[in-house]
C-alpha cells in the first residue's frame, strides 16, 4: 500500500493517506476529506503545468522536450486536445524530420479532432501543417532543380522528375496558391519533350490552372484600360452620327467596328475574369 501526500482543505494540516482511498478523515480536526478530488485537481495542475511547458519548448524550438511533455500529459488523460495539438507540433517541428513526420503530425491532430470535431486551434494546426509540408516540398524541388546544371542528361531527367512529383504534393495541399504553381510551370518548361501526361495527368490539370490563373491576371490588369477605351470609341461613334453627314458615313463604319470588337473582348475577359 502506497501512501499521498495532501493538505486538509479545513485545518490546512499534513497528512498522508492510504492512495486507495476515496474519503478520509483529519486526525487533527476531523474534517470529511474527499481524496478522490483531490487527487483529481492535483492531477489538473499537474496537466497544466505540463502543457505550459510544452508550449514554452514549442516556442525556444525544443521540440524533443515538447514531445516528452505531451507524452507524459496523454499518459494521464489520452483525451487532452492540446497535448495532441503540442505532440502534432513537436513531431513535424524539427528542419531534419522522419520521412513520415508530416503524415505522423497530422494524424495526432486528427485524434484531437475525433475529440473535439469543433475545435479552433485544431483547424490552425492542421492549417499549419499543411503549410510546413507544402513548403518544404518546394523547398526540396526548388533544391533539385538547382542542382540539375551539374548532373548528366540521365539524372538531371530523374532530378526533374522528383521536382515534379514534390510539387504535385505541394498544389494538392494548395490547389490555388500561385507560388507553387508557378514553381511546377517552371520545372515543366524546363523539360519540353516530356511527355508530362502520360507521366502523371495530374500535371497537364495543373498547368491548365496556372495558365488560366495567369490569363486571369493579365485580364484584371487589362480591363481598366479596355473599358476606358470602350467609353472613348462609344463617344466618338455617337459624335460621328450626330453631325448626319454623307461624309461621316465611312468614319461611322469603321469606329461602329471598332465599337463592337472593343464590347467583345471586354465581354470575354469579364467572363475569363469571372471563371
Amino acid at each position: 500500500m502506497s501512501l499521498i501526500s495532501l493538505n486538509c482543505p479545513a485545518c490546512s494540516a499534513s497528512l498522508q493517506v492510504p492512495d486507495q482511498l476515496d474519503v478520509a478523515h483529519c486526525m487533527y480536526c476531523g474534517s470529511q476529506i474527499l481524496v478522490e478530488k483531490l487527487r483529481d485537481n492535483d492531477s489538473r495542475e499537474l496537466i497544466q503545468r505540463l502543457l505550459d511547458l510544452s508550449g514554452l519548448a514549442l516556442k525556444v524550438r525544443n521540440f524533443e522536450e515538447a514531445l516528452q511533455y505531451s507524452n507524459r500529459i496523454l499518459e494521464m488523460n489520452s483525451a487532452n486536445i492540446d497535448a495532441w495539438l503540442n505532440k502534432a507540433l513537436a513531431t513535424v517541428g524539427p528542419s531534419i524530420r522522419a520521412p513520415n513526420a508530416f503524415a505522423q503530425g497530422i494524424e495526432y491532430v486528427n485524434r484531437a479532432e475525433l475529440i473535439a470535431p469543433v475545435h479552433n486551434r485544431i483547424r490552425d494546426v492542421r492549417n499549419y501543417i499543411m503549410r510546413l509540408q507544402a513548403d518544404y516540398c518546394a523547398y526540396v524541388a526548388r533544391t533539385v532543380l538547382e542542382t540539375m546544371p551539374l548532373l548528366d542528361s540521365t539524372n538531371g531527367d530523374i532530378c526533374l522528375k522528383i521536382s515534379m512529383q514534390e510539387m504535385l504534393e505541394a498544389t494538392e495541399l494548395f490547389p490555388d496558391d500561385m507560388n507553387y504553381l508557378i514553381l511546377l510551370a517552371e520545372i515543366a518548361s524546363s523539360f519540353p519533350t516530356m511527355n508530362w501526361g502520360a507521366w502523371d495527368g495530374r500535371v497537364v490539370s495543373k498547368l491548365n490552372k496556372y495558365h488560366l490563373a495567369q490569363d486571369k491576371l493579365h485580364a484584371v490588369e487589362k480591363l481598366p484600360q479596355l473599358r476606358t477605351e470602350l467609353e472613348n470609341a462609344q463617344n466618338a461613334l455617337a459624335t460621328l452620327r450626330s453631325r448626319g453627314s454623307i461624309f461621316t458615313r465611312n468614319q461611322i463604319r469603321v469606329a461602329d467596328e471598332k465599337v463592337k470588337w472593343l464590347q467583345l473582348e471586354t465581354a470575354r475577359l469579364e467572363a475569363l475574369v469571372a471563371k
